[in-house]
């Protein structure tokens, strides 16, 4: 009983530091798309041309919701969480 009880718990205790392990990969990769989406805000903002702000949109597929929004006023409201 006693040899079962700890195998299970080996067992147990590896199961969950494999998935804690993904858990902490993924949430790293989700900051790493902040940042990513920062730095392209940034670099729309920094280049105030409309080529940029274009490629901001498409990149992002940010008239998809379905406003009916301007290039600049699309590219504005998404930029205005990552750049103060």
């Amino acid at each position: 009983m006693n040899d079962n009880f700890r195998s299970n718990l080996r067992l147990t205790t590896n199961i969950l530091i494999v998935i804690g392990t993904f858990l902490i990969a993924y949430k790293l990769g989700s900051i790493n798309d902040f940042y990513r989406r920062k730095a392209d805000c940034a670099k729309v903002i920094s280049a105030q041309k409309k080529k940029a702000e274009i490629k901001l949109v498409e990149k992002y597929d940010l008239n998809a919701w379905g406003d009916v929004l301007s290039i600049s006023d699309a590219a504005e409201s998404f930029c205005q969480f990552y750049v103060p």
